[in-house]
């Protein structure tokens, strides 16, 4: 099995990314873009994009009624078959490859785990779905530090109250806020972005190419967005602001920007789960022991098939007749 020192990072080898053009290169505030002329893609956008609304915390909770149902689902994730199906891959395949090493952990977009509201996915349950997702990522940094370095956890989410970040704090995670998460993501980080946002999530895999990712499946990206708005905590975005956020569609170049990372990886669908119904469809990315298990990678719609701007303002003006944005 080759070693750390005979496999370099996927992410050096962007001279053989399909177009040189489709490198980062620096802008005037700090942050990252893809080519001239393109939207910058920042971690820096997820703080600075919008106004980031935070909700209270639901009336009763504390730390100690967080600790209590943190342990009442942590244990109920551990006994589920998708969490055993998980610790078998980890401790069978993903422990056992030596072509790399975890140092840290990011999660991005997690969501309050407080705030008073139902989750967004039809539980009636106030934030269950943040912090299954707070639950099952923890078990996977505790399986990876059986074997990997991780010396720093961090959190960022623009929608974390004061509750949000004691708890988590607690649980050993630090909570950063932009633009020290760009500083944060490495190659060498575990990236977790459980149903994240465009942006953010494009934004950290350019970064750093990661050795190991969990979330969105980036076959699917970029192209038009749902309403931002679900993101964001109740806050609707202008009908400008929704146009803005659905020009993704029209960048290729974007695409091109993920495709080293994606070539680079073996690409594992996680299992599904009636306790954590936001499994489906998180796909997760892994650098292999060796490059001959690596297969070509293709997006699920060509570059054809993505909306330009026009066809990306028909579909919001649409959405707007309907109801489902406003300005």
């Amino acid at each position: 099995m080759a070693s750390l020192e005979s496999q370099p990072d996927s992410h050096a080898d962007r001279s053989e990314s399909p177009s040189a053009s489709a490198r980062p290169s620096p802008s005037l505030d700090g942050s990252t873009s893809i080519t001239e002329g393109m939207r910058p893609l920042s971690l820096a956008r997820f703080h600075t994009s919008r106004p980031a609304a935070v909700w209270e915390p639901a009336p009763g909770t504390s730390i100690d009624t967080l600790l209590a149902k943190h342990e009442r689902f942590t244990e109920a994730w551990k006994a589920s078959e998708a969490y055993r199906e998980l610790h078998e891959f980890f401790t069978d395949v993903l422990l056992k490859i030596n072509t790399f090493q975890i140092k840290s952990c990011m999660c991005l977009c997690l969501g309050s785990i407080t705030a008073g509201r139902p989750c967004l996915e039809d539980f009636d349950v106030p934030c269950t779905n943040s912090l299954s997702q707070l639950v099952a990522f923890e078990s996977w940094v505790e399986l990876l530090k059986s074997k990997h370095p991780i010396e720093q956890m961090y959190m960022q989410d623009p929608g974390f109250n004061d509750l949000d970040i004691e708890f988590l704090e607690l649980r050993g995670f630090k909570v950063i806020e932009s633009p020290a998460s760009d500083d944060c993501m490495t190659p060498d980080t575990f990236l977790f972005t459980p149903g994240g946002e465009q942006d953010p999530v494009v934004a950290a895999i350019d970064a750093a190419h990661p050795a190991l990712y969990i979330g969105n499946d980036l076959r699917d990206h970029p192209y038009i967005t749902v309403n931002p708005s679900i993101f964001l905590g109740g806050y609707s975005p202008t009908f400008q602001e929704q146009l803005m956020n659905s020009l993704p569609a029209a960048e290729p170049l974007v695409r091109q920007a993920l495709l080293p990372f994606m070539n680079k990886r073996i690409l594992k669908p996680m299992p599904t789960s009636d306790l954590a119904t936001w499994l489906e469809g998180e796909i997760m990315y892994y650098k292999p022991a060796s490059d001959s298990e690596l297969v070509p990678v293709a997006f699920n719609k060509s570059d054809e098939e993505l909306y330009d701007d026009e066809q990306a303002e028909a579909y919001w003006r649409e959405q707007r007749s309907h109801g489902f944005a406003t300005d």
